[in-house]
């Protein structure tokens, strides 16, 4: 059986993926995640530096579909995941 799933029908879901490839893009916030309901935009995680957690409000909020963005990131030190090797 194939599961097919068309995220263009879902709002939300086509500007999560815009959002995670934004924050994706950028080194600083690779760590970080999102929510999102009816364009609010909620960053969670962590970030290393109060410039990374602007940086992030600021990727975010002029992405088409965006109504609002709650910036509920922690600043502090990021522990890099490393691979598991296997």
């Amino acid at each position: 059986m194939t599961l097919v799933v068309h995220i263009d029908h879902d709002p939300d879901l086509v500007l999560r993926v815009e959002v995670l490839k934004q924050l994706q893009a950028s080194t600083s916030l690779r760590t970080t995640d999102c929510d999102i309901k009816a364009g609010r935009v909620v960053l969670r995680g962590r970030v290393a530096s109060f410039e990374s957690k602007r940086s992030a409000s600021k990727l975010v909020r002029n992405l088409p579909g965006v109504r609002e963005v709650c910036n509920c990131l922690s600043v502090g030190a990021v522990l890099a995941v490393q691979p598991e090797n296997g």
